[in-house]
């Protein structure tokens, strides 16, 4: 397949405004990579800035236009967004400005290309800095894309975008699913009122990381990926084969009433992520990403946890917990361990179950379908850019 790189297929490739205007009360939108999200740019997010402002981004390039993609290049690179929207705006230069040559190149293309892992990887493989992570403008311009004709540009993208709505269509019935077992919940607690318990005593032994794999390593196994606490229920699946320098321990193995918790990441809205093991997986250990220990049955059953690890009230504890080194946010054991729950007792909790396994099942349901439209897209996406290399 034909490729050509970036500054070839672009009429420009450029970024925003490098300073940062004075912020108005009212004005025009003026986004940073904060404001952009998986489909969609938060303006109700965004800082304000005067016309004259706009004006002076708008004459340097740093206002994008209709067909214009977005892709952030400090701090969190990788995301993407194809500009739809009818209305002004400017943004900070963590966002590099592409305008493709409309003969040469879709729009809606060359977003789904830069979404794709051979693609984004060539971008990713030039970060640069420590703190904040960058991909500089002269790196970007000579990542390659492939090029085929026009018309299959635009077939490539309508079935991924029409695979991605259908998959962003399930994660938003995940999420209502997961607002609908909040509110249960919180009118649980409310009826049943309960004392506030320590983590790390409805536990029946300390919290450890998990096993760290090794690329040297010549003990060969499974090991769960930090997916399986993402979606709002367990996922079982997201397990993967690698190699360790030793066996895992007993207690890294992952078995029923084991609670898992994410250690550490870039992101902090996905440190302290948890959830309950509901059965036995045989021969899968949880890696060193993830903290765990063993549940007491004695005390709370592993649904509850899980549930009221989500609430409001547990993850402002564990935002408070955490701290971050160079961007990375982080949670440690013993803080961890000292996060306080409401535990009502136990044979209420086991009448709540019954409710909590309904929903749970409907959970599981989803996102199975929502694993299936990822592993389609995957396939589309595969077969369509692992030219870039």
């Amino acid at each position: 397949m034909t490729t050509a790189s970036l500054s070839e297929v672009c009429s420009f490739v450029t970024d925003g405004t490098h300073y940062t205007p004075p912020s108005k009360p009212e004005g025009v939108p003026f986004l940073t990579v904060k404001d952009m999200h998986d489909g969609y740019l938060d303006f109700g997010s965004a800082s304000r800035i005067s016309d004259a402002e706009y004006a002076r981004a708008r004459a340097g390039n740093s206002a994008p236009s209709d067909g214009d993609v977005l892709f952030s290049k400090d701090g969190t690179v990788g995301k993407v967004h194809v500009v739809s929207e009818s209305r002004d705006f400017a943004v900070l230069s963590s966002i590099a400005i592409l305008r493709p040559r409309p003969a040469l190149l879709d729009p809606r293309y060359l977003g789904q290309a830069l979404r794709a892992p051979s693609v984004q990887d060539q971008a990713l493989r030039s970060r640069t800095g420590t703190a904040i992570r960058r991909v500089i403008l002269s790196d970007l311009q000579r990542v390659v894309v492939p090029l085929p004709p026009l018309n299959v540009q635009r077939r490539i993208a309508r079935t991924l975008d029409a695979v991605d709505a259908l998959r962003g269509a399930r994660r938003r019935c995940l999420s209502l699913l997961a607002d609908l077992k909040n509110s249960v919940l919180h009118e649980f607690l409310k009826s049943h009122p309960s004392d506030r318990v320590r983590l790390n005593d409805l536990l029946t032994g300390p919290l450890g990381n998990g096993i760290s794999p090794s690329t040297a390593g010549t003990s060969r196994g499974a090991v769960l990926t930090l997916t399986a606490l993402r979606e709002g229920t367990f996922n079982a699946r997201a397990v993967k084969e690698c190699l360790f320098a030793k066996a895992p321990a007993p207690r890294q193995m992952v078995t029923r009433g084991t609670f898992l918790v994410s250690r550490g990441n870039g992101n902090l809205a996905l440190v302290g992520r948890g959830a309950a093991v509901p059965n036995d997986l045989p021969g899968v250990a949880f890696p060193d990403t993830m903290i765990g220990a063993k549940v007491d049955f004695a005390r709370v059953t592993p649904a509850f946890l899980e549930a009221v690890w989500s609430t409001s009230d547990v993850r402002d504890q564990i935002e408070q917990a955490a701290t971050t080194t160079n961007g990375t946010f982080k949670i440690n054991q013993t803080k961890l361990a000292d996060v306080a729950i409401p535990l009502p007792h136990l044979k209420h909790q086991e009448s709540f179950g019954q409710t909590l396994r309904q929903m749970e099942a409907q959970q599981r349901r989803v996102l199975s379908h929502v694993l299936g439209f990822d592993s389609l897209f995957e396939a589309v996406q595969h077969q369509a850019f692992d030219g870039a290399r």
